[in-house]
């Protein structure tokens, strides 16, 4: 496609106006008269079961905007909308911006629309930051989202109903799907965005952008709770990606791609680093040996200066009785990125695992897990999902800037959370996650240099290596599938003396020089969110 031209001439607003909401398209119109007067006209269309018989005091409304009346059938939302847009004046350059009755669009908000656009001249998706609000409820939910998350949006219409669309950009796609089974706005967007995701004509990552700003407040639909892509359509998209894949659904619900695994299934090479510290290294391995289902995989424990009689027997005997186990030295000071850059050069596995020593798996399948997102060629580094023995959260994908360099989102939050804007439910990019537990594949490891042993001997190795990785073009994500127990920081301790404390505020520094650009605007989370606690509060 063309690039884009830095003006609007027309915003053509749908507002699709069922029977159950038609009650609440007063309030719609009326807050599209806020808009005047605009930097750029707009039309709108309404569509609606039986123009006809709209309430009277709607043509009230209606005298100061350019509005048009379109019948449609409910169980054709696909086909109702693009009949609206056909009928419209819409020119290519033109935006769609779809509604519901119901919806209210904040005074200014095209302003706001406009002025952001005009430094966006190759965008053709615009995302932008909503408030939900339940039927009849007084409190408002916002939204703040990330920038262009593919991988969630395998899972989940992440981006819900505040997105606009370029026409010219929807005309190319022959507009939206016509499938009766697509039923909300929210999931015609998805299946829309997934089709141009497997589309080979668009770098989605350089035409979607994110406006951090709340523009809309949405209605949040309860009948429609639950409402997801049709499992045909999600398996067609994926099957366009990897012929071999299939669709499950999770235990707590919802479905998700198996990105499918090799008949020789790759070799992964589990990295732990210890020095004695037997009371986790025991439990940590035993565990992986016990538990694990995937079967091609070799556990590399680096032994750094190990002292206990008790823990040097153990790594004996596990390394005699276990033909997966290998035990090797290193008997230098304790550097977590030289051991790690170590294990991996004597390591046989297409792809490395590195692993902490307190480490203990729940689920048996959580390495198949990670090795079936961790072998797609775009992919770089995968995170799983870590609880601590409390069953409240420990990592679930790494926030770039909080604290000043990067910690860990939903931290403490209990298990069974949803987490903020269902984020805890469903695989998405993240900039970086922990190296406590990480897949990355050998040669990208080695694309990139592996962990930083010269600057960063003990903290930030794993988020330098992530953004090494994401620089080079793979994407991060993280993976609710795969879960496991960290006891965090137990075999390293905390930074309570002078040499400690120094070091860490020279690495601090060394990230912060570095990646101040991304540290200071992580494209996973939403410069509305707070860079001082891990809950995704507002700022």
């Amino acid at each position: 496609m063309k690039e884009n031209v830095v003006r609007i001439r027309f915003l053509i607003v749908v507002v699709l106006t069922p029977e159950s909401s038609r009650d609440m398209l007063a309030d719609t119109l009326a807050s599209l008269k806020l808009q005047q007067p605009l930097t750029c006209s707009f039309e709108c269309l309404v569509l609606v079961p039986e123009p006809k018989n709209l309430f009277s005091w709607v043509s009230m409304i209606e005298a100061d905007l350019n509005l048009k009346y379109i019948e449609y059938q409910p169980t054709k939302l696909g086909e109702g909308i693009n009949q609206a847009i056909s009928d419209s004046q819409a020119m290519p350059n033109d935006w769609i911006f779809v509604v519901k009755s119901g919806d209210l669009l904040l005074e200014n908000a095209f302003s706001a629309i406009h002025a952001f656009l005009k430094s966006k001249p190759s965008c053709y998706v615009l995302a932008v930051d909503e408030s939900q609000k339940e039927d009849g409820a007084e409190s408002l939910v916002c939204c703040h989202k990330p920038e262009w998350s593919p991988d969630w949006l395998w899972d989940n219409s992440y981006m819900q109903r505040g997105v606009l669309f370029q026409f010219g950009f929807l005309d190319s796609l022959n507009k939206f799907s016509i499938s009766t089974e697509i039923t909300t706005l929210e999931i015609l967007f998805q299946e829309l965005l997934l089709r141009a995701e497997v589309d080979a004509r668009f770098e989605m990552k350089l035409i979607v952008s994110r406006m951090p700003q709340v523009v809309l407040i949405s209605i949040k639909d309860e009948s429609a709770l639950g409402d997801e892509l049709p499992e045909k359509l999600l398996l067609n998209f994926a099957k366009s990606c990897d012929s071999k894949a299939s669709i499950k659904r999770r235990v707590e619900g919802g479905l998700k791609v198996h990105w499918s695994l090799s008949e020789k299934l790759p070799k992964v090479s589990l990295i732990i680093p210890t020095r004695d510290g037997l009371s986790v290294l025991k439990p940590c391995v035993d565990a992986i040996r016990r538990l694990t289902t995937y079967s091609n995989f070799e556990l590399i424990i680096i032994d750094n200066n190990s002292v206990c009689s008790k823990t040097l027997s153990y790594m004996e005997d596990v390394e005699k009785t276990d033909d997966r186990v290998r035990v090797i030295n290193w008997n230098h000071c304790f550097n977590y990125s030289a051991i790690n850059n170590f294990g991996v050069s004597h390591s046989s596995g297409e792809i490395i695992g590195l692993i902490n020593n307190d480490i203990e798996p729940i689920n048996g399948d959580w390495l198949t897990e990670m090795v079936r997102q961790v072998s797609r060629k775009e992919i770089g580094c995968v995170g799983a999902k870590l609880y601590y023995p409390n069953d409240t959260i420990q990592h679930a994908g790494v926030i770039l800037g909080l604290g000043g360099v990067a910690g860990h989102g939903h931290k403490r939050f209990p298990r069974e959370h949803p987490g903020y804007c269902q984020r805890l439910r469903h695989v998405q990019n993240y900039s970086a996650v922990t190296a406590a537990c990480l897949l990355v594949r050998k040669d990208v490891y080695n694309e990139v240099g592996g962990l930083n042993e010269r600057f960063l001997k003990v903290t930030y190795n794993d988020v330098d290596l992530c953004l090494k990785i994401m620089k080079a073009g793979y994407r991060n994500l993280w993976t609710p599938d795969a879960e496991l127990y960290h006891h965090e920081s137990i075999s390293r301790g905390k930074n309570n003396t002078w040499r400690k404390k120094y070091r860490a505020k020279i690495e601090f520094n060394y990230m912060r020089i570095k990646w101040s650009s991304l540290l200071d605007n992580d494209p996973a989370y939403n410069p509305n969110l707070t860079l001082v606690h891990e809950d995704f509060s507002l700022r």
